[in-house]
């Protein structure tokens, strides 16, 4: 798909795009690099060869990869306070892995953590990105468990998931994050995410994540747009986890931010969801 079908263009001029050192600190820790002009150079012939061969999404337009956004999210800071345990946490919209990564930064065991997606075509341009194959930090990444599928297909039936029982995937994970994942689907897709989701967790395992939504939900009108696209509201969200089974649902709006600003109705929302405990024997 083109990019002129998200509604989206890369610049006229097609001058590089302005990296700060901030924007590569992450990079430069994962990989050593510290000479900030030669990652920044290696960043930006990555960036444009995937922009040449892969679907690129407006984040990737807007170099966001280059941050761990869902490890940044305050909301994850329970999970990630816990990180060093022996727990589960599976990232769906993996894409570079950055967030994956960044957890095994902050003392997660790389051989609990799954990176879900759709396709491996930006996982294996992160392992480039990120140099894995030159460094020792590479290692730490193939113990990592990788699921590349759609996890937004309709459920099997009421009472199993087939896509989960193929992975193996049925309530054993402490937590599961999903950044900038929701509204790239459709209404019925984003159902039954969140409904998967709440199948992975274990009870008690929580889901965190951010996506762009609407001051009013609704279908996302994207000019030239071949496929669907719901924005939730912060009403609406906070409705769809409480009736798949969540409970201490936070929904935030954080209004207008980043790569959506100039989107007309858009606001920032960010989650957190918990599976409730077991009920009592």
């Amino acid at each position: 798909m083109s990019t002129q079908a998200l509604g989206w263009s890369f610049r006229e001029d097609n001058a590089d795009p302005v990296l700060t050192d901030e924007s590569l600190e992450f990079t430069s820790k994962w990989t050593g690099i510290q000479d900030r002009n030669a990652l920044r150079n290696h960043v930006i012939t990555v960036w444009k060869e995937v922009r040449s061969s892969l679907h690129v999404y407006k984040c990737i337009q807007s170099m966001m990869f280059l941050y761990p956004r869902g490890t940044l999210n305050p909301k994850f800071k329970p999970v990630l306070d816990r990180i060093s345990s022996n727990i589960s946490v599976a990232e769906i919209g993996c894409c570079f892995g950055t967030d994956i990564r960044s957890m095994i930064v902050h003392g997660a065991k790389p051989e609990n953590l799954t990176a879900i997606d759709l396709t491996n075509g930006y996982w294996n341009f992160g392992k480039k990105l990120f140099q894995d194959d030159l460094r020792e930090t590479g290692a730490s990444l193939a113990k990592v468990r990788t699921i590349f599928d759609d996890m937004a297909v309709t459920i099997s039936s009421e009472y199993s998931d087939s896509v989960l029982e193929k992975y193996s995937l049925v309530s054993n994970q402490d937590a599961v994050i999903a950044t900038a994942v929701l509204h790239v689907l459709d209404r019925t897709q984003c159902e039954n995410v969140v409904k998967r989701v709440f199948g992975m967790l274990k009870p008690g395992g929580f889901f965190v994540g951010s996506c762009v939504g609407a001051q009013t939900a609704g279908v996302w009108e994207r000019p030239g747009a071949t496929n669907q696209r719901w924005r939730h509201s912060r009403d609406s969200l906070n409705d769809l986890f409480e009736a798949v089974g969540f409970v201490d649902v936070i929904v935030d709006d954080e209004g207008l931010r980043g790569e959506i600003k100039g989107v007309d109705d858009a606001v920032y929302l960010s989650f957190t969801a918990r599976r409730p405990d077991s009920p009592p024997n």
